[in-house]
């Protein structure tokens, strides 16, 4: 676990209403050297709850170190990687086509919006539901990050072939 200073956009009047924050803040840079996350300045022995050198409103948080983001990474980037390719794809054939005057044959052009469909809302659904894969044991997270990317590369390599086939 790590305690971390972080600046702080409130305004002053919701500062002020928190009166122990102020005094958490004090006790903790009491005997600390810690710089501002704004302008690196020591806050050692700080009395408010702004820094002297910038003056900008500091806030004292708790946050973690170890998120252990792999498996979310992996399976991110199994839907991810696809989208891209799909989506580089949509725009050059377009671009390719519109300097020819004429459209590519329809049965090219399925399996790369089938692509695009598939592998767009599957990354927004794997970013939207990432704190539901963190809550979970390593070992489910892994699971579900091999299984969603086996799915994932098995559904990219059917839809590359399909288009390459039909060219």
């Amino acid at each position: 676990m790590c305690i971390r200073l972080f600046y702080n956009q409130r305004s002053m009047a919701e500062m002020h209403t928190s009166s122990d924050h102020a005094g958490l803040l004090r006790r903790f840079l009491a005997d600390r050297d810690m710089p501002c996350p704004v302008c690196r300045y020591n806050l050692r022995g700080l009395d408010s709850e702004r820094c002297p050198e910038c003056g900008a409103h500091l806030d004292i948080r708790v946050g973690s170190t170890d998120l252990r983001l792999g498996a979310w990474l992996t399976l991110l980037f199994s839907v991810g990687l696809p989208l891209g390719f799909f989506g580089i794809m949509t725009l050059a054939g377009l671009i390719i086509d519109l300097s020819r005057g004429y459209f590519s044959p329809l049965g090219l052009w399925i399996p790369i919006i089938v692509g695009c469909a598939c592998f767009g809302p599957a990354t927004v659904l794997v970013v939207r539901c990432r704190h539901a894969l963190w809550a979970t044991s390593p070992r489910r997270r892994w699971m579900a990050a091999m299984w969603g990317s086996l799915i994932a590369w098995l559904l990219a390599g059917v839809l590359i072939s399909i288009a390459t086939g039909a060219a």
